[in-house]
């Protein structure tokens, strides 16, 4: 899947990621600062960073932060976690489980 030419046809993005292009830039300035603001002091495993830096290298699979929200989006919009099961559950099946 190739962000920048999925980008360009603006029905498909929308299905994939349920944000128009305009909305996505808009999401992405805020997740830009966001995102290096935490893996500048944190790795990809979470933990601290012994010295303040990050460098994305060139040969990432997910290069530039609008492909990573590309990617996210798209994620956890066709990999749904309980969505189909937590709506066929009935309100007595929920107060049991909340338990």
């Amino acid at each position: 899947m190739n962000y920048s030419e999925i980008r360009q046809n603006q029905t498909q993005f929308l299905s994939l990621t349920s944000l128009t292009v305009a909305e996505f830039d808009y999401m992405c300035s805020e997740f830009d600062i966001d995102w290096q603001r935490y893996y500048r002091y944190h790795t990809l495993e979470g933990k601290k960073r012994a010295f303040a830096s990050y460098n994305e290298h060139g040969n990432s699979q997910l290069l530039g932060t609008s492909t990573k929200l590309f990617f996210l989006l798209n994620y956890l919009k066709s990999n749904r976690v309980g969505g189909p099961k937590f709506t066929a559950a009935t309100s007595s099946q929920f107060q049991y489980f909340a338990e």
